[in-house]
């Protein structure tokens, strides 16, 4: 046994010798980008195809040469221009050739002009269908212009006319002007809220994980009642309101995933001035923070027929919290108001269970909290790369309150309170851009006023705290 040992360690070590003879050091090979062509254009302008693969050319080795490439390729894919983008590289053979001169060829189709789209998205706890058609690359920097409606699976209906202009700065610069209508039923406040508004937004980023949104809107809302039953505390706020504000956004987001991340942190702050027009006048600002950390390896199972799988799990931890001040005498209505509570928010407690209520409505409150634990972890025992990579087992505590601080009377200190709750369960990633709870949920501590959903809840979302 000894001898045949032997032999393999030296059929190994031979074997290692020959890969490594055979491995290129690309630095070490000398490449010159001599000519660049972009093959397919027909409406795109030249200015913006030139900035995209201008940085080939300052390429000095293969190494380089290639990377370059890859980053151009980028370039030209966000344009929003092309539908595809190949490469290929070859010798330059003009009159002009170097011994190590290459030129590149990029091979692109461009968008059509008019085409159709259907996507689905996710809002409060419920999906939204949307279609529409689109007017793409219109004048040839990749402008679009999109007309789009939208329903929800709780009666949620949205009809927007939006157009893009890309200004393909170095802070990735879009300017954004909209029309819009929506239609939103609150069932956890008995009210509805039809409104007809008007934006204009930019957005840029300062680092590839930092970006910044400012948007100026106008907008005309009429809140109704949905049935008799809606308490008076809700009806109050009935009517016709016009508001014009103006709202900034950052977030830093170091996120590897967006469904479920495994390392890296968010950081999103928000707020928001109504007032300096129309008859509601307000401040709100919300500011989340959410930090992952993967745990991997720690944890490991032995099974015959799938090997070692590691049992990955990674923890997670979230702040949120919000403050809605009135400016002046003009006040706001519910529908500006903070809401707490639902399978993907506060688990454990109903859409909006959380806070002050008057006759089984939701009234809603100026400030709130929220904090979470979570663990996270592929199903175990089965193999990875299938279906079920989709799968997380999934453990939280959550504890929070929304209250209206300055209040008075013989509830304040009780709504001021911390509610918990905690449980388990399995979350799914659907497509990459939601994600689906099923969650066995424990409240331990709430108010007798407060709606509690104990047991399993079922919920989805896109983004989830």
């Amino acid at each position: 046994m000894g001898t045949v040992y032997a032999k393999s360690v030296d059929q190994d070590a031979d074997k290692e010798s020959v890969r490594k003879s055979d491995r290129i050091d690309l630095q070490s090979l000398k490449a010159q980008v001599q000519r660049v062509h972009v093959a397919g254009i027909g409406r795109t302008k030249e200015d913006i195809i030139i900035s995209s693969v201008k940085d080939v050319f300052s390429a000095n080795n293969f190494q380089s040469v290639v990377l370059k490439i890859h980053e151009a390729r980028s370039r030209l894919e966000e344009l929003g221009c092309f539908k595809g983008v190949d490469v290929l590289i070859d010798t330059y053979e003009g009159s002009d050739a170097l011994t190590d001169g290459i030129q590149v060829t990029f091979e692109v189709e461009e968008v059509k002009v008019l085409g159709a789209q259907a996507n689905t998205a996710v809002g409060q706890n419920e999906a939204l269908f949307n279609g529409g058609a689109a007017l793409r690359n219109i004048l040839g920097r990749g402008e679009h212009c999109t007309v789009s409606y939208g329903r929800g699976t709780k009666k949620t209906t949205a009809f927007a006319v939006t157009a893009v202009k890309p200004i393909h700065d170095r802070f990735r610069s879009r300017v954004t002007s909209s029309v819009h209508q929506s239609s939103l039923e609150a069932g956890w406040s008995g009210y509805k809220l039809l409104e007809r508004g008007a934006a204009l937004g930019v957005t840029f980023n300062t680092t590839p994980t930092t970006s910044h949104e400012l948007t100026a809107e106008a907008a005309w809302r009429h809140l109704s009642c949905l049935s008799k039953t809606t308490a008076f505390g809700v009806r109050e706020h009935s009517g016709h309101t016009l508001k014009t504000s103006i709202r900034y956004c950052v977030s830093v987001d170091t996120r590897d995933q967006h469904i479920f991340p495994t390392r890296g942190h968010l950081l999103r702050a928000q707020t928001e001035a109504a007032g300096y027009g129309g008859n509601v006048g307000f401040s709100k600002s919300e500011l989340q923070l959410q930090a992952n950390q993967a745990l991997a390896g720690e944890l490991s199972f032995d099974v015959v027929s799938a090997g070692e799988l590691p049992f990955d799990v990674v923890t997670q931890v979230s702040l949120s919290l919000g403050h809605l001040a009135p400016l002046g005498s003009k006040g706001f209505t519910i529908a500006d108001r903070f809401f707490m509570g639902g399978p993907t928010t506060f688990r454990g407690f109903q859409m909006g269970g959380v806070g002050p209520h008057s006759d089984k409505c939701a009234l809603g409150a100026q400030s709130y909290w929220l904090g979470s634990a979570h663990a996270y972890a592929p199903l175990p025992l089965l193999p990875r790369g299938s279906f079920v990579d989709r799968f997380r087992l999934h453990a939280w505590a959550s504890a929070g309150t929304l209250a209206d601080p300055a209040a008075g009377g013989a509830d304040a200190a009780a709504n001021l309170a911390a509610r918990m709750s905690l449980g388990a369960g399995v979350a799914v990633n659907v497509g990459g851009v939601a994600r689906v709870e099923l969650n066995y949920c424990v409240p331990v501590r709430h108010r007798p006023w407060d709606k509690t959903q104990p047991g399993l809840q079922l919920g989805i979302a896109a983004d989830v705290l």
